[in-house]
């Protein structure tokens, strides 16, 4: 499988964004109920929750490490750790949504991952790069009224 990148810059979210949003939220549910099935395959015993909600997403979903800087003019985002697969990225002035599937032998992961900004940006000045094993994302704030 080659690496490809598709981009769509939104000033607000559209039927296919609001569709990831769900599509996010059941993602969620699936690793909310694995964590959950872990913690009774201890036979509901003291655990970490925090471990059986990332070992259940790393089960179901594949959550790439991120990083996200903040100057006073823009938002830079790196996102490492992509294997080979189609990623899906969708801008919008308030968050990144990304989603991807990626498949090896008969496994699949499903990159389905929501970043929420800490300040708004301007969705078309954004600049998206895949490199090597990483996708950046780099955009010029909004400026405060």
């Amino acid at each position: 499988m080659s690496r490809d990148l598709l981009v769509h810059k939104l000033d607000c979210i559209d039927e296919a964004a609001q569709n990831a949003l769900e599509h996010m939220n059941a993602l969620q549910e699936r690793i909310r109920a694995r964590a959950r099935d872990l913690y009774l395959e201890r036979g509901g015993t003291e655990g970490n929750p925090v471990d059986d909600w990332l070992r259940a997403e790393r089960e179901v979903a594949w959550a790439p490490p991120e990083e996200l800087q903040e100057t006073d003019r823009a938002i830079h985002i790196r996102v490492s750790e992509l294997p080979d697969a189609t990623i899906d990225v969708t801008v919008l002035p308030e968050r990144i949504i990304l989603k991807g599937i990626w498949a090896e032998g008969f496994d699949s992961k499903v990159l389905c991952r929501q970043i929420v900004l800490p300040s708004q940006i301007h969705a078309e000045s954004a600049v998206i790069r895949l490199d090597a094993d990483f996708l950046t994302v780099s955009a010029a704030k909004v400026e405060p009224a």
